[in-house]
């Protein structure tokens, strides 16, 4: 699972700064122990936040030159990596995929991808084209579980080009 991106190096000691793609950053602590960066398996020697945006120090980046290499990078790790969260919260992966209903249970398509926003956005396909929805309470019910989430309000469908 992707999460993040180097965005910088960080101090002289091959530090990484990496733009989350999730709010989880918190969590990622202990968890934390070896990433994917550029096809190779890093292990994590340490962590610390650096205004608001973590920084990774990764086994064999050891200079600020070394972690310059890697910025525009992904960073990817194992889902089994990650930390359980509480039950009403989820990682994007765990969305993406499950089928989208109406408020009737009926069929609006599936979750394609989520937007990172002031409020997170699902992004819909289905038969009548895409739609963006806030992933909040008022607009989404999810049942991970089940497979799917409930979008409880009509949204406004972009048709597809053709």
């Amino acid at each position: 699972m992707r999460i993040g991106r180097i965005v910088a190096a960080h101090s002289l000691d091959g530090g990484v700064k990496v733009h989350p793609s999730s709010d989880h950053v918190d969590q990622w602590g202990a968890h934390l122990r070896q990433v994917w960066v550029g096809g190779r398996c890093m292990a994590v020697r340490g962590q610390r936040v650096a205004r608001g945006e973590p920084v990774l120090l990764l086994d064999g980046i050891r200079t600020r030159t070394d972690a310059e290499q890697l910025v525009g990078q992904n960073v990817w790790v194992a889902a089994d990596d990650l930390p359980p969260l509480p039950s009403d919260e989820y990682y994007w992966h765990d969305l993406v995929g499950l089928a989208a209903l109406d408020a009737r249970g009926e069929s609006l398509g599936r979750v394609i991808a989520i937007m990172r926003g002031a409020a997170d956005v699902l992004e819909i396909a289905g038969a009548r084209g895409t739609a963006l929805v806030p992933l909040v309470q008022a607009w989404v019910a999810i049942d991970a579980a089940a497979g799917r989430v409930t979008i409880k309000a009509e949204p406004d469908w972009v048709p597809h080009a053709d």
